[in-house]
């Protein structure tokens, strides 16, 4: 409302860098809450306001049409993220419906973009949807719906093979989880499999690489 006609291009052009910038603040102000001081009622206040300003600066348009304005990849990036990590409070609420949506709701921007090479950041979108497939596969197994989680684990290690390699702390950590999800399923022969594979991950990373880790980063 505040751009209207009579507002320059060039003005307009700096009001919405601001806002997208202010969006950036609060997304990483929610990151320190919610990892460091455990403030998730905060962290979700952060990322509700993060994405209300998405939401004014972009309204309806699709993801093609704001691609198309040029340097808009990094706030594409920054709402997908703001949607990952506000899944991520909902399901720790145990808000696990909701959780899934703004899952799905952070991969519908990320998850084009990942696969398409023509686009810049790329590889960082891969990145992003491959722990929001991850996730999704999490509150997947928590109701109980295993045939749904196994395809996002397996989705998810294919895409960290290509990303970071066969032998990495992240793909070993899905592959476990894949393991788990097998193994509700009673399919313990490829659990069995999963499992061993993961352990033989761990064994030919440099010892150093694992100093310091108590769990293996998604």
């Amino acid at each position: 409302r505040l751009l209207d006609s009579a507002t320059s291009s060039k003005v307009k052009d700096e009001f919405r860098q601001r806002m997208a910038e202010c969006a950036v603040y609060l997304h990483r102000k929610a990151i320190i809450e919610m990892i460091h001081l455990q403030d998730l009622e905060q962290a979700e206040n952060d990322l509700l306001e993060a994405l209300e300003i998405f939401k004014l600066r972009y309204g309806d348009a699709q993801l093609k049409d704001r691609l198309e304005e040029g340097m808009q990849h990094l706030a594409v990036k920054v709402e997908g993220a703001c949607l990952h990590h506000l899944g991520m409070v909902r399901e720790h609420k145990r808000d696990l419906n909701e959780a899934i949506r703004l899952y799905r709701e952070s991969l519908a921007l990320t998850l084009p973009m990942s696969e398409n090479e023509g686009y810049e950041l790329e590889y960082e979108m891969a990145t992003r949807s491959s722990k929001t497939i991850h996730q999704l596969a999490g509150v997947y197994a928590q109701k109980g719906l295993y045939d749904d989680a196994v395809r996002c684990y397996e989705y998810s290690q294919e895409m960290k093979i290509r990303l970071v390699g066969w032998d990495h702390l992240s793909t070993a950590n899905t592959l476990h989880f894949y393991g788990w999800a097998r193994e509700m399923q009673g399919q313990y022969w490829d659990a069995l499999k999963a499992y061993e594979e993961a352990l033989e991950i761990s064994q030919v990373i440099p010892y150093f690489l694992l100093s310091g880790y108590t769990t293996v980063s998604c």
